[in-house]
């Protein structure tokens, strides 16, 4: 639970907005705890006929808001483990929360499984990671991130050369810093690398991902979000070959402490665009479709071209805000962009 701080942000106008928890009913009733006031119970506005989903009526000065689900069980209120949750007070109400109260506050790993794979002749071996409470809210389902080379992500003892990934340990800082969403991880121990990692042995590799693995999946039981949106396919150097073969595959690197190149590509099935550095400031970009000679792209306006058209537009219809991004998201932003650095120890200049 946090605690009180001096207000640092506030809107011109109250944000509201509703927030979905679920967790099994017949223990105790839903209540949430908020930064507001964390001694006041806000009762939910709503509960779903099986007692399962309360949605809470939450209104706030500010862009967002740290919350806590409780559960009030006869005299005794259980606060939610794991960190404060945030709440996006501009945000639609997407995303339903599914808080724990009595498992650990870290994940557990599976027992290591073994599934036979016909199309590669040989036992796929497959050891998971699921996150805090899958067992305790059984209310819950979960984007899976297929990760290559499983025997590298959590265990130095199976790792290349003794040095794990430390994917678990990972995940768990980006969870407390809300900076994730909760995901199941299945590491998919590594065959002969360089048979199925590679070209054209991934091309078998992948199929039997698609066609065997996740299929199991299913089978087994295992609270997977069922529609292949929420899958995705991670892996390094060979691993990340065969992940583009296997599925979608995007990266987005960001750091403090280091300088890179500074450009975008974006690759699909047919082909690649790549923008030219700064990727938020291109003069060009390149479009290269498999089979054809690459075209460069320039372009032709630079600054803020688009931006200052759209604010003319807006100011000759009399308008003092932007219809596309309003004032009020424009802050929350800002606003938001400032709390993850000031959690993170950036301090500018002159601050």
């Amino acid at each position: 639970m946090a605690t009180s701080a001096k207000r640092l942000y506030r809107t011109e106008r109250t944000l509201a907005r509703t927030l979905r928890v679920a967790y099994p009913s017949g223990r105790g009733r839903m209540v949430l705890r908020t930064e507001q006031d964390w001694e006041r119970d806000v009762e939910p506005m709503a509960v779903s006929e099986d007692g399962n989903v309360s949605t809470f009526s939450l209104e706030a000065d500010q862009p967002f808001l740290y919350f806590k689900p409780c559960l009030v069980e006869g005299g005794a209120t259980h606060w939610a483990v794991g960190p404060d949750k945030l709440v996006i007070m501009t945000e639609k109400d997407a995303r339903v929360s599914y808080p724990h109260f009595f498992d650990p506050e870290v994940g557990r790993f599976s027992p290591l499984v073994e599934l036979r794979s016909n199309l590669l002749d040989r036992d796929h071996k497959i050891r998971g990671y699921v996150p805090p409470g899958y067992d305790e809210n059984t209310l819950s389902r979960f984007p899976v991130v297929f990760m290559q080379d499983g025997q590298n992500l959590f265990f130095p003892d199976e790792a290349f050369m003794g040095s794990d990934w430390k994917v678990d340990q990972t995940g768990d800082v980006l969870r407390a810093m809300n900076a994730v969403e909760d995901v199941l991880i299945l590491g998919i121990y590594s065959g002969d690398r360089m048979e199925e990692y590679t070209k054209p042995g991934y091309e078998r590799y992948a199929r039997s991902l698609v066609e065997e693995v996740v299929p199991q999946l299913e089978h087994r039981g295992v609270r997977a979000e069922p529609h292949r949106r929420y899958r995705s396919v991670w892996g390094s150097s060979l691993g990340g070959v065969v992940s583009f073969v296997s599925g979608a595959f995007g990266v987005f690197y960001t750091t403090l402490d280091a300088t890179t190149t500074l450009g975008a590509t974006i690759i699909g099935t047919d082909g690649q665009i790549t923008v030219d550095p700064p990727f938020w400031f291109p003069s060009s970009y390149t479009i290269r479709v498999n089979g054809q000679q690459p075209e460069n792209v320039v372009i032709p306006n630079q600054g803020l071209a688009h931006e200052a058209a759209h604010a003319m537009e807006r100011i000759r219809g009399g308008f003092l805000e932007s219809d596309v991004i309003p004032l009020d998201v424009t802050i929350s932003t800002m606003e938001i962009l400032d709390e993850i650095r000031k959690q993170v120890g950036v301090v500018y200049p002159g601050e």
